[in-house]
């Protein structure tokens, strides 16, 4: 079990818990992408998986949506005899009419958890925990082992129809109004707040190893269920998101993908927790992305697939007067905004196609933030870039002499707009473009020749 504790500071998961199941992740992000272009890097970022900066030019439109908490089983079929349907249209459509109603997007939603009933309401699975996960269900943080989960099983069985009943449910109420749904099994499986195997309930995988095998099994039954039904392709798999912590499950279920795959792209939270500064909680973020697209290099099937950030977080500091702040510490506006836009570019650098932020002001999660309001200085600075790379392609990034720089193409004038920043220090670069724009908003001639700090800045 070494490896399978829970993340540090978990003490703060009772706020976030509360935000989860209480609210829907919102994620600001792409509404209808730009004609796709070749990839110019090594890693798999087009216009098409750019979501989270291109947005609409509504600046209070809602374009893509991650949704975690109360789509997953154990709410939507809490009984053998649930209607889930019913239970679809009260939980997840209040989430996906406003996307759909928007024009299309995007939609992410965790469909796992299994209710207690798929154990037999065993005793241990209806006892409380203290896990966040579906409430006070134990079995909430449980799943069938792999042996359960041979072909024709019943507990086969019973997956298969309940994700072709949510497929049905989609095709039925979203075909040709959101432009694609991304299932995900799990969030965060990988920790013991997520996925437990030692709390000994009866048919239960009991070790992290086979708790992945299992959830590859349903990975997999998803897919071939979506096959059948002629919804896969709208509708994708990702992978159960994972938590960066590379431990015994997450080494198993990604060597299982890779021997076996059977996810459209890799779904990854990577959270910041070290570092006195601004800057330097930004390098150890950036140390942490750099490790895991080094690890999912390793997997030969899986090192091409898109690779989608579902949850990031540098704790920052709440000013809406809501009390959901997951205590920010870096409070000066400057640093927030040095936080906020360096950590989503170093995102696009290090090769992830969309970047969703955990957001402690509010009972939600976003991307970009399309709606700015006075308040709170990283939101606003996030909608600064979003609004002034928006309906841009995005080229590729590079690094030379410690100045990062990502490169977006307008498609219809060939004009560039360039983003430029540093992990910790300044220096002096020549620079093209007729104008710089800051991440404040305030927009001045270009000098030519601009001095390149920790907080980006947009030539164009």
């Amino acid at each position: 079990m070494a490896g399978w504790g829970m993340r540090a500071g978990m003490a703060r998961w009772g706020v976030r818990a509360g935000t989860a199941l209480l609210g829907i992740g919102l994620l600001a992000g792409g509404m209808a992408a730009p004609a796709t272009a070749a990839p110019s890097r090594s890693w798999p970022v087009t216009p098409a998986t750019l979501g989270s900066l291109y947005g609409s030019v509504d600046p209070g439109g809602v374009h893509s949506i991650r949704v975690w908490g109360s789509a997953i089983w154990c709410y939507v079929q809490p009984t053998p005899d649930a209607d889930v349907a019913a239970n679809l249209d009260q939980l997840l459509a209040p989430s996906l009419d406003p996307l759909a109603a928007s024009g299309g997007g995007r939609a992410i939603v965790t469909i796992g958890h299994p209710a207690p009933w798929i154990f037999d309401n065993h005793p241990k699975a209806v006892r409380p925990t203290k896990w966040w996960s579906c409430g006070n269900h134990a079995s909430s943080v449980s799943i069938p082992s792999s042996a359960s989960l041979r072909p024709g099983s019943v507990q086969a069985q019973r997956w298969e129809a309940y994700v072709g009943a949510i497929s049905d449910w989609l095709a039925n109420r979203y075909r040709n109004r959101i432009g694609q749904i991304v299932l995900e099994t799990w969030n965060e499986p990988n920790l013991r707040s997520g996925l437990d195997p030692s709390l000994g309930i009866p048919g239960a995988a009991r070790t992290p190893t086979d708790a992945a095998k299992a959830l590859h099994r349903y990975d997999a039954i998803l897919q071939d269920t979506l096959k059948r039904r002629g919804t896969h392709g709208w509708i994708t798999v990702g992978s159960s998101a994972l938590f960066t912590r590379p431990n015994a499950f997450s080494k198993a279920y990604l060597a299982a993908h890779n021997r076996s795959r059977r996810i459209d792209a890799v779904h990854v939270n990577i959270y910041g927790f070290n570092g006195g500064s601004a800057t330097a909680a930004v390098v150890d973020w950036d140390k942490r992305a750099a490790q895991m697209r080094k690890r999912l290099k390793g997997y030969r099937a899986l090192r091409n697939l898109p690779a989608v950030l579902t949850e990031v977080n540098l704790n920052l500091v709440n000013t809406d007067a809501n009390r959901t702040n997951l205590r920010g510490s870096i409070t000066n506006p400057v640093e927030q905004r040095r936080m906020a836009t360096a950590t989503q570019m170093n995102a696009y650098y290090h090769g992830f196609s969309a970047v969703h932020w955990l957001v402690p002001w509010r009972q939600q999660q976003t991307a970009v933030f399309l709606k700015t309001e006075p308040g709170n200085v990283a939101r606003d600075a996030l909608a600064v870039l979003q609004g002034t790379l928006a309906g841009r392609q995005f080229v590729g990034c590079s690094s030379k002499s410690g100045v990062r720089t990502c490169r977006f193409v307008d498609p219809a004038s060939g004009n560039q707009a360039k983003v430029l920043w540093r992990l910790s220090g300044s220096s002096w670069v020549r620079v093209g473009g007729s104008e710089v724009v800051e991440v404040t908003g305030a927009v001045r001639p270009s000098a030519g020749r601009e001095r390149i700090g920790t907080t980006p800045i947009i030539v164009r």
